[in-house]
């Protein structure tokens, strides 16, 4: 067993490799800042340096994050336009903004555009190279900075696909309280048949599981990183995760931009 190793088995052995892994997470981001950024994309804005597209998204070169990012803010006005919701002058929050992936493409949209993430460092980047983008840091767990009722649309692209069974929970009562009456959250999710790279997730036994409706979390000790991963089946986020929404869209393996995830659009009600 290398130093290394061992090192992260005393960490989790203690209950806080997650806690010691998003502090580095943090050193990482803070230093790839502070050696330059990455240049500039053909939107005109700044480009993250590769160690902050790599926290958000794994090892992703730079023209691939863009496209990404921009297929996901394609994906989101669609949802809306099939459903006959408007976008005109409303406030938006990206919740889980990180560094900017999908915000950068709603500069040119008719909107107040907020972001918001628990990687104070990531939201300091925003603020420093997305200037429509009003970003904040939150913690692990609620509450958001925000009054009640403040956001006509919140979108959560790959958020609740890295947060433990309680967090789901209060994460989606926190997105309904600052949504105002009618207005919208688009969040997405691992669903049963998401085409997961890891054979772990797709054996016989977990998809038994997610079959029964049963949530799965792996790694929870690694909450808000991709490390930890949420399996969530259909019939449990209804029942669990849409208290006080209706649900207006499910489209099974509709975020494109997230290898497939599922896509979920309820109207605050």
């Amino acid at each position: 067993m290398s130093v290394k190793e061992g090192a992260r088995g005393a960490l989790k052995r203690l209950g806080i490799e997650g806690t010691a892994m998003r502090a580095r997470d943090r050193q990482v981001a803070r230093r790839a800042i502070r050696n330059g950024a990455g240049g500039t994309g053909p939107d005109g804005l700044p480009v993250p340096p590769a160690e902050l597209i790599n926290l958000v998204a794994g090892p992703t070169p730079i023209d691939e994050f863009l496209a990404g990012g921009k297929l996901g803010h394609d994906v989101i006005h669609a949802a809306l336009e099939r459903n006959d919701i408007s976008l005109d002058g409303a406030t938006v929050l990206d919740f889980g903004v990180g560094c900017g992936r999908v915000a950068r493409h709603w500069k040119d949209d008719p909107v107040k555009f907020h972001g918001s993430d628990y990687n104070p460092v990531l939201v300091e980047w925003c603020q420093a190279n997305l200037p429509h983008v009003t970003a904040g840091t939150n913690q692990l767990e609620p509450p958001l900075p925000y009054k009640a009722e403040t956001f006509d649309l919140i979108y959560a692209l790959s958020v609740f696909t890295h947060l433990t069974e309680p967090q789901q929970l209060v994460w989606a009562s926190e997105l309904r309280r600052v949504t105002k009456p009618g207005g919208v959250v688009l969040f997405t999710t691992h669903g049963p048949t998401f085409p997961h790279a890891d054979p772990q997730f797709r054996t016989p036994e977990i998809q038994e599981r997610l079959a029964a409706g049963e949530f799965l979390i792996f790694e929870p000790g690694h909450a808000g990183r991709n490390h930890c991963a949420a399996l969530h089946p259909r019939d449990w986020v209804e029942k669990h995760m849409l208290s006080g929404f209706e649900l207006v869209e499910y489209a099974e393996r509709g975020a494109t931009m997230n290898g497939g995830q599922d896509i979920y659009l309820v109207r605050r009600v």
